[in-house]
Protein backbone atom coordinates (compact mmCIF):
# COMPACT_ATOMS: atom_id res chain seq x y z
CA UNK A 1 0.00 0.00 0.00
CA UNK A 2 1.45 3.31 -0.95
CA UNK A 3 2.36 6.36 1.29
CA UNK A 4 -0.87 8.66 2.34
CA UNK A 5 -0.25 12.60 1.13
CA UNK A 6 -0.53 15.04 3.73
CA UNK A 7 -4.52 15.70 2.56
CA UNK A 8 -5.44 12.00 2.23
CA UNK A 9 -3.86 12.00 6.13
CA UNK A 10 -5.76 14.45 7.03
CA UNK A 11 -9.04 12.76 5.87
CA UNK A 12 -8.09 9.50 7.15
CA UNK A 13 -7.11 11.49 10.68
CA UNK A 14 -10.65 12.94 10.72
CA UNK A 15 -12.40 9.80 10.09
CA UNK A 16 -10.85 8.26 12.83
CA UNK A 17 -11.67 10.78 14.70
CA UNK A 18 -15.15 11.32 13.86
CA UNK A 19 -15.76 8.31 12.19
CA UNK A 20 -18.51 8.86 9.98
CA UNK A 21 -19.24 12.50 8.46
CA UNK A 22 -21.07 14.08 5.60
CA UNK A 23 -18.92 13.75 2.22
CA UNK A 24 -20.13 18.02 1.76
CA UNK A 25 -18.41 18.38 5.38
CA UNK A 26 -15.19 16.30 4.20
CA UNK A 27 -14.93 18.63 0.72
CA UNK A 28 -15.46 21.68 2.88
CA UNK A 29 -13.34 20.50 5.73
CA UNK A 30 -10.52 20.73 2.65
CA UNK A 31 -11.25 24.08 2.11
CA UNK A 32 -7.77 24.86 0.24
CA UNK A 33 -8.17 22.69 -1.99
CA UNK A 34 -10.38 23.37 -4.99
CA UNK A 35 -14.29 21.50 -4.78
CA UNK A 36 -13.02 18.85 -7.91
CA UNK A 37 -8.96 18.14 -6.43
CA UNK A 38 -11.17 17.28 -3.05
CA UNK A 39 -13.95 14.91 -4.21
CA UNK A 40 -11.11 13.74 -6.13
CA UNK A 41 -8.65 12.83 -2.92
CA UNK A 42 -11.96 11.74 -1.08
CA UNK A 43 -12.58 9.12 -4.75
CA UNK A 44 -8.97 7.94 -4.02
CA UNK A 45 -8.89 7.02 -0.55
CA UNK A 46 -12.24 4.87 -1.13
CA UNK A 47 -11.01 3.25 -4.10
CA UNK A 48 -7.61 2.44 -1.83
CA UNK A 49 -10.27 0.89 0.90
CA UNK A 50 -9.13 3.54 3.30
CA UNK A 51 -12.29 4.91 4.08
CA UNK A 52 -16.20 3.69 2.95
CA UNK A 53 -19.01 5.08 1.74
CA UNK A 54 -21.67 4.97 3.43
CA UNK A 55 -25.37 5.70 3.40
CA UNK A 56 -25.27 5.29 -0.60
CA UNK A 57 -22.52 8.04 -0.53
CA UNK A 58 -24.18 10.40 1.55
CA UNK A 59 -21.74 9.82 4.39
CA UNK A 60 -17.88 8.52 4.72
CA UNK A 61 -16.41 7.12 7.20
CA UNK A 62 -13.38 5.15 8.53
CA UNK A 63 -14.98 1.57 7.33
CA UNK A 64 -18.21 0.26 6.17
CA UNK A 65 -19.29 -0.28 9.81
CA UNK A 66 -19.15 3.36 11.27
CA UNK A 67 -22.44 4.68 12.36
CA UNK A 68 -23.21 8.64 11.57
CA UNK A 69 -23.63 10.25 14.43
CA UNK A 70 -26.08 13.52 14.41
CA UNK A 71 -24.59 15.06 17.02
CA UNK A 72 -21.35 15.39 15.28
CA UNK A 73 -22.24 15.81 12.19
CA UNK A 74 -24.15 19.18 13.88
CA UNK A 75 -21.03 20.06 15.25
CA UNK A 76 -19.51 19.99 12.20
CA UNK A 77 -21.69 22.48 10.35
CA UNK A 78 -20.56 24.44 13.16
CA UNK A 79 -16.75 24.03 12.95
CA UNK A 80 -16.89 24.54 8.76
CA UNK A 81 -18.08 28.40 9.85
CA UNK A 82 -15.01 28.93 11.21
CA UNK A 83 -12.65 26.58 9.21
CA UNK A 84 -10.80 29.01 7.51
CA UNK A 85 -9.30 30.23 10.70
CA UNK A 86 -8.12 27.26 11.81
CA UNK A 87 -5.71 25.03 10.92
CA UNK A 88 -6.18 21.52 9.39
CA UNK A 89 -5.16 19.74 12.41
CA UNK A 90 -6.64 21.85 15.16
CA UNK A 91 -9.81 20.49 15.54
CA UNK A 92 -10.99 16.84 16.87
CA UNK A 93 -13.70 15.08 18.50
CA UNK A 94 -14.11 16.33 21.41
CA UNK A 95 -14.25 15.25 25.13
CA UNK A 96 -17.51 14.20 26.24
CA UNK A 97 -19.81 15.86 26.81
CA UNK A 98 -18.44 17.62 23.84
CA UNK A 99 -18.66 16.65 20.17
CA UNK A 100 -15.92 18.49 18.73
CA UNK A 101 -12.59 20.68 19.73
CA UNK A 102 -10.87 23.01 18.02
CA UNK A 103 -7.97 25.80 18.12
CA UNK A 104 -8.57 29.12 17.06
CA UNK A 105 -6.13 31.86 17.68
CA UNK A 106 -4.56 30.12 20.97
CA UNK A 107 -8.65 29.95 22.36
CA UNK A 108 -9.60 26.29 22.61
CA UNK A 109 -13.19 25.79 21.91
CA UNK A 110 -15.49 23.06 22.75
CA UNK A 111 -18.73 22.56 20.67
CA UNK A 112 -21.45 20.86 22.53
CA UNK A 113 -24.88 19.74 20.86
CA UNK A 114 -27.50 19.81 23.27
CA UNK A 115 -30.85 18.09 22.74
CA UNK A 116 -34.05 18.74 24.30
CA UNK A 117 -33.80 17.27 27.56
CA UNK A 118 -30.20 17.21 27.57
CA UNK A 119 -29.36 20.62 28.83
CA UNK A 120 -28.03 19.09 32.25
CA UNK A 121 -24.96 18.24 29.99
CA UNK A 122 -23.42 21.43 30.73
CA UNK A 123 -22.77 20.80 34.05
CA UNK A 124 -20.15 17.96 33.06
CA UNK A 125 -18.16 20.60 31.53
CA UNK A 126 -14.62 21.39 33.09
CA UNK A 127 -13.74 25.37 31.89
CA UNK A 128 -10.34 26.08 31.95
CA UNK A 129 -8.28 29.31 30.74
CA UNK A 130 -8.47 30.34 27.41
CA UNK A 131 -11.34 27.72 26.63
CA UNK A 132 -14.65 28.75 25.10
CA UNK A 133 -17.72 26.68 24.24
CA UNK A 134 -20.40 26.65 21.33
CA UNK A 135 -23.99 25.04 22.85
CA UNK A 136 -25.94 23.95 19.92
CA UNK A 137 -29.27 24.32 20.87
CA UNK A 138 -32.75 22.97 18.83
CA UNK A 139 -34.29 26.10 20.07
CA UNK A 140 -34.14 29.46 21.74
CA UNK A 141 -36.31 27.88 24.31
CA UNK A 142 -34.09 25.16 24.85
CA UNK A 143 -30.95 27.89 25.60
CA UNK A 144 -33.04 29.81 28.00
CA UNK A 145 -33.15 25.97 30.65
CA UNK A 146 -29.47 25.45 30.44
CA UNK A 147 -26.79 26.35 32.95
CA UNK A 148 -23.73 28.29 31.96
CA UNK A 149 -20.27 27.23 32.64
CA UNK A 150 -18.04 29.75 33.92
CA UNK A 151 -16.76 30.48 31.03
CA UNK A 152 -17.32 32.15 27.67
CA UNK A 153 -20.21 30.76 25.94
CA UNK A 154 -22.06 30.80 22.39
CA UNK A 155 -25.02 29.35 21.34
CA UNK A 156 -26.07 28.34 17.59
CA UNK A 157 -29.37 26.81 16.66
CA UNK A 158 -28.92 25.21 12.64
CA UNK A 159 -31.80 25.69 10.50
CA UNK A 160 -31.92 23.40 7.88
CA UNK A 161 -32.69 25.21 4.34
CA UNK A 162 -34.52 23.09 1.60
CA UNK A 163 -32.52 22.83 -1.02
CA UNK A 164 -29.11 23.73 0.23
CA UNK A 165 -26.26 21.17 1.05
CA UNK A 166 -25.46 23.31 4.17
CA UNK A 167 -27.83 24.36 7.49
CA UNK A 168 -28.25 27.88 7.94
CA UNK A 169 -26.08 28.67 11.54
CA UNK A 170 -27.44 31.72 13.90
CA UNK A 171 -25.44 32.80 16.85
CA UNK A 172 -26.64 34.12 19.87
CA UNK A 173 -24.56 35.64 22.84
CA UNK A 174 -26.43 34.69 26.60
CA UNK A 175 -27.79 38.00 26.95
CA UNK A 176 -29.06 37.90 23.80
CA UNK A 177 -30.86 34.74 24.95
CA UNK A 178 -31.90 36.20 28.38
CA UNK A 179 -33.25 39.31 26.55
CA UNK A 180 -35.30 37.47 23.84
CA UNK A 181 -33.29 38.78 20.92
Amino acid sequence: MRALRPDERLVCNWLSDYEAILKEQAIRLLHEKPRGTAEKIIRGLNKEHRLAYLSHGLYIGADSQCKPDWKVISAIWVLLRFIDKIEPVHHRRGNYPAQVFFLKEGIGYEILVISQGDEYCTRLLKPQENQKYILVVPDLQTAKRIWLPEAPCLFAVLHTIEGEDAPEIKFYTPEMIKNGK
